[in-house]
């Protein structure tokens, strides 16, 4: 093998070995730049939910202080007893059962009076 052919093989062959090293270097720096990304996307993600979780909870505490007070003044106007509506129906009163003397009915013939 002439030294010329030799060079140029060695010389295709290192800039076919370059390229690969370009080739792998730039798709790693593609994977770690988007896996960097990604990172960042999770953090803000997280970061913006314990933000909505403090603020709900915030507010979670200002409605139920609103709810107990509520209750309290419910319980303070219930405790002099239930006053009737104006529309409110009564219930019926009862009527004593008037009952048929047993004296005057007859034994052995029923519903008959002597």
């Amino acid at each position: 093998m002439p030294l010329d052919a030799f060079d140029t093989d060695v010389k295709q062959m290192v800039k076919k070995l370059l390229e690969e090293i370009e080739e792998r270097r730039l798709q790693t720096e593609k994977l770690d730049s988007t896996y960097k990304k990604r990172q960042r996307d999770e953090e803000e993600l997280r970061r913006m939910q314990a933000e909505y979780d403090k603020e709900s909870n915030k507010e979670w505490e200002s409605y139920r202080d609103k709810r107990v007070k509520n209750w309290c003044k419910f319980k303070e106007r219930n405790t002099h007893g239930k006053k009737r509506g104006r529309y409110e129906t009564k219930p019926p009163k009862y009527k004593m059962e008037e009952r048929v003397d047993d004296q005057h009915l007859d034994i052995f013939r029923p519903n008959t009076i002597i």
